[in-house]
């Protein structure tokens, strides 16, 4: 189940590759997950081009050195930490850096359970 949605999203999400890569290495961090946050940083280092600096923050937990994906992590934080039930603030805030409604339901599907 888990890999016909993960190759759903990779196929039809409106998000780039980075910003795929920003969501899923988000989730895998939260989660606490080293053998995810493994495989999505070979990911998004090798296949996706995402920057270095943004993988290492998110596997650090420190600030995003790009505005847009830095608001995405936060707002896939939040559906996280709030179970897809977003403040009305943190969805203008995400709408704000350029995302879209879409991009909302398309964060909250791929949000697996926390182990």
């Amino acid at each position: 189940m888990y890999q016909l949605g993960y190759a759903a999203f990779w196929a039809e999400s409106g998000f780039t590759p980075v910003e795929q890569e920003v969501v899923f290495l988000t989730i895998s961090r939260l989660n606490g997950c080293e053998y995810c946050m493994a495989g999505h940083s070979l990911a998004a280092d090798k296949l996706s081009n995402v920057s270095g600096a943004v993988t290492d923050a998110i596997r650090n937990d420190t600030e995003i050195p790009d505005e847009k994906l830095s608001a995405l992590a936060k707002f896939t934080r939040v559906m996280v930490e709030q179970r897809a039930l977003p403040q009305t603030r943190d969805v203008e805030a995400f709408l704000a850096a350029g995302y879209g409604e879409r991009q909302i339901l398309e964060i909250s599907w791929p949000l697996p359970s926390k182990p």
